[in-house]
């Protein structure tokens, strides 16, 4: 489906599902505050949405809102739907509600440090710190029942955040969350949540 509004002068369309429209509404809300408070907007205009960077690209009738191509090289690549970024910012957003969390600031082009074995086994746990550099998401993922020996650096690996939509889907729903937050997931399910005094603070549906 596709949102139409018309910000400072311009048209601006928005492609997603059609029971994203509260989401789509909020996209085009923080545009027009953009607009309202900044440069008018344009072709290449980028906005930082949640996790997300959504980039105005103008076509014959209107700059049309585009996400990165998650189903491909999303840091140099675009697509003119905004679906994964709206579901998926979705998802979050539901994850902290439930284990009243604050967001905490994460990025689609974000490093994860990956245990080597651990995307291959249907439980595994994720453990945040304080992100060490600007890329850092913060974010150590390893395999609950082999975990990762330190010192054993030869095992570990990486992957951009971006990459879990097709490696782990359900590792980016939790991905907002604070440091000191430990999760567990068991196949496509969330196990546990454990906020920073080792309480499990999830309730499984």
């Amino acid at each position: 489906m596709t949102f139409h509004r018309h910000i400072a002068g311009r048209s601006v369309s928005l492609n997603c599902a059609s029971d994203l429209q509260p989401q789509a509404d909020a996209v085009l809300d923080a545009l027009e505050a953009r607009a309202d408070s900044g440069p008018t907007l344009a072709d290449g205009t980028t906005v930082q949405f949640g996790w997300t960077r959504l980039t105005l690209r103008a076509d014959d009738q209107a700059l049309v809102v585009c996400e990165p191509n998650f189903d491909g090289d999303a840091l140099k690549e675009e697509r003119d739907s905004v679906d994964v970024s709206l579901r998926v910012l979705t998802e979050q957003v539901a994850v902290l509600r439930q284990v009243n969390a604050p967001a905490y600031p994460i990025e689609f082009s974000d490093w994860v440090v990956v245990d080597g074995n651990s995307l291959s086994v249907a439980r595994i746990y994720l453990q945040r710190k304080p992100p060490a550099t600007a890329s850092d998401s913060g974010w150590y993922i390893g395999a609950v029942e082999n975990p990762y020996v330190a010192g054993d650096e030869a095992a570990l690996g990486g992957a951009r955040v971006y990459q879990f939509h097709k490696l782990r889907p359900t590792v980016l729903s939790v991905l907002a969350l604070p440091p000191e937050y430990m999760v567990v997931i068991n196949g496509v399910q969330i196990e546990a949540i454990f906020d920073p005094g080792d309480v499990n603070r999830w309730r499984a549906s």
